[in-house]
Parts: C-alpha cells; structure tokens; sequence
C-alpha cells in the first residue's frame, strides 16, 4: 500500500502537466536524439521476442528475432 500511495497522489499532476505538453514537439525532440531512437528500439525488439517466445516455439522465436536484429 506504501509503495502505491505516491502514484496516487502524484499521478494526476503528471497526467495534467503532460495534458500541457505539445505533443509533435516533443516527439520532434525525442526523435533527433539519437540515443532515444536506440533505446525505443532495443526495447521494441526485446518485447517481440518476448511475445514471440510465448506465441511460438522457441526455435521459431530465435529465427524471427534473429532476422529482426540482421544476426540471422
């Protein structure tokens, strides 16, 4: 309960400053930076192969994963 109290009490102040936020600048932003770009993607494709190691079999998955990263 501790641990989830601060998300209550903090969460709707993010959520009205976001609210404010420009949304095409700040993606603007984020996508010249270069090392958000590799972060997105390395958490992208790490998250395929998560749900394509539950889809499908293991050795499919690898394949896939493999072809995606350009390592097969």
């Amino acid at each position: 309960m501790v641990l989830f109290l601060p998300l209550f009490v903090f969460m709707p102040k993010l959520i009205q400053r976001a609210m404010k936020v420009d949304a095409h600048a700040a993606i603007k932003v984020f996508g010249k930076n270069e090392q958000v770009k590799r972060v997105f993607w390395t958490l992208f494709v790490a998250r395929a192969g998560l749900v394509l190691a539950r889809v499908v079999d293991p050795v499919t998955a690898q394949q896939v994963v493999g072809i995606i990263t350009g390592m097969g």
